[in-house]
């Protein structure tokens, strides 16, 4: 059985993945390392990001975004 649910890898901040965060950040004033998580899951092609983050909210573009608070009883 896998320890971890959700599949999980490491993306290379590469140019790509760089230029891409940049675009967030200009765009939406997000932090640069908030910025550089939602480029990555963009570049990568991401369904859905998972977290907690409220200042995501709308923030993520056609991305999902679900929050971890959504979700507690």
């Amino acid at each position: 059985m896998s320890s971890s649910a959700f599949p999980t890898f490491v993306v290379p901040l590469d140019v790509a993945l760089a230029q891409e965060a940049a675009m967030v950040r200009a765009n939406t004033g997000l932090r640069m390392p908030d910025a550089i998580q939602i480029a990555a899951a963009r570049v990568q092609g991401a369904a859905a990001l998972v977290g907690n983050d409220l200042a995501w909210r709308g923030n993520v573009g056609d991305l999902r975004r679900l929050l971890l608070d959504d979700y507690l009883a």
